[in-house]
């Protein structure tokens, strides 16, 4: 799906009717104020019941937002049943723009939008079945269209260090994404994973997070690292982003790069 204009439900968790559905779609226009005081959900309740189906969509358009609630299309945390583990659903997509040119998301709602991955309640099984984050999209009224901010927030456990969140989207609409002026955030364990060389405007990895670049080569003009700016220039497999754990390559022959562009110079001539 897009992560831009998301669209479509979660995916079933099999093809049996007993199996757990799917997150389903919110597809809500406001030409006022937004205020939610609840929860908007497009996620999954917690269960043990046979394999999890993936979170939902929430795309939201309004002038303003405001409230105390949230917003989230969360995967579900998954018990064991009848002796077997099958496995937490994956974070679905959540989108919203601002469309009154001075409206801005505040601290609270910045993070009280969230997409984050399924775990399990089992601390045995962390590292190897909890699921990727979905994404978040926030696009100030300021903002133009494709010129928001790209969340990728997790449920901040380290153990839970094997499932990526897949960049771009491919299918399903995710084709027609275009990155090049959106800034990309990843924070509380999120673990992105590069599926085509791209371009994008700049990227924030927090602490315990990660990039895994798979081959392709992605080229930003900003980047930081644990809130401290990185120089530009190119960095592959064995410098120093790579040895602080913040990149990594799982691609045969590990061929994959990231390009810092930096800011463009000013030259004055007189």
């Amino acid at each position: 799906d897009s992560i831009l204009n998301p669209r479509h439900a979660g995916t079933y968790g099999g093809t049996a009717e007993s199996l757990p559905q799917g997150g389903g779609v919110i597809n809500l226009t406001v030409g006022g104020t937004l205020c939610v005081n609840g929860r908007a959900t497009a996620g999954l309740a917690d269960s043990s019941r046979g394999r999890p189906g993936g979170a939902g969509t929430l795309n939201i358009t309004a002038a303003r937002l405001e409230g105390t609630g949230s917003i989230s299309a969360n995967g579900s945390i998954r018990n064991v049943k009848d002796g077997t583990y099958y496995g937490a659903s994956g974070g679905g997509r959540v989108s919203v723009r601002l469309t009154d040119p001075e409206a801005t998301f505040s601290e609270y709602w910045k993070s009280a939008i969230n997409a984050k991955g399924g775990y399990t309640s089992l601390a045995t099984l962390l590292a190897t079945n909890s699921s990727s984050a979905g994404t978040v999209y926030l696009q100030s009224g300021a903002e133009a269209e494709a010129q928001g901010t790209v969340i990728v927030r997790n449920d901040n456990n380290v153990l839970s260090n094997v499932a990526f969140t897949p960049i771009p989207s491919r299918v399903q609409g995710g084709e027609n994404d275009v990155f090049s002026k959106v800034s990309f955030l990843v924070e509380d364990c999120g673990r992105i994973n590069l599926f085509e060389t791209m371009q994008i405007e700049s990227l924030s990895l927090e602490a315990n997070t990660v990039l895994n670049c798979n081959g392709y080569t992605l080229t930003v003009r900003r980047m930081t690292t644990g809130g401290a700016p990185v120089g530009r220039g190119t960095y592959t497999s064995g410098s120093s982003l790579f040895t602080s754990g913040y990149l990594l390559d799982t691609s045969v022959g590990a061929t994959g790069a990231l390009i810092v562009l930096g800011e463009p110079s000013l030259i004055s001539i007189r």
